[in-house]
């Protein structure tokens, strides 16, 4: 059944996350490199994330619950985006015109009360910046993303 199966997700999430240290020093390694006053552009972070979150995935890819590691990467995404929208400043409107978004919605987002972390999440920072443009900078995946790439199904899958 559906709960029965969310119960066991749920327990096996949480057996990997408390008994690994290593998630925890992971985050923080991540936090450490996409740090906004490092002064550094998302190229060469993404070349500084790379090596760890291949050796990171080396050693705990091989997991039978993979939605641990697709948080992982969801979290690596939204926290680029942030990156981004930071760098872009004032130019943030003009950014999301040139990728393509429509200009009520860069105008709303551009105009947003609403903080960089919140706003990483937003549609707006989500279409100009989709899970492609981080993957054509060379952004490894993590979670079932991961596995459809190497199964050879990626033309299949649109969104994760």
């Amino acid at each position: 059944t559906a709960t029965s199966t969310s119960k066991a997700d749920e327990r096996a999430n949480a057996f990997w996350i408390e008994s690994l240290g290593s998630p925890k020093r992971f985050k923080q390694t991540i936090r450490q490199l996409t740090r906004r006053t490092r002064g550094r552009t998302i190229e060469q972070i993404i070349a500084d994330l790379h090596s760890c979150i291949r050796g990171w995935k080396s050693y705990f890819g091989f997991n039978e619950v993979p939605s641990p590691l697709t948080d992982v990467e969801k979290w690596i995404r939204r926290k680029l985006r942030c990156y981004l929208w930071k760098q872009w400043g004032g130019s943030g409107y003009r950014q999301f015109r040139k990728l393509g978004v429509s200009r009520d919605l860069a105008w709303n987002t551009c105009k947003s009360a609403h903080g960089p972390w919140r706003l990483s999440q937003s549609p707006a920072l989500v279409i100009a910046l989709p899970w492609r443009y981080f993957n054509a900078l060379g952004l490894p995946n993590l979670g079932y993303r991961a596995w459809v790439t190497e199964l050879g199904l990626a033309n299949l899958v649109d969104r994760i």
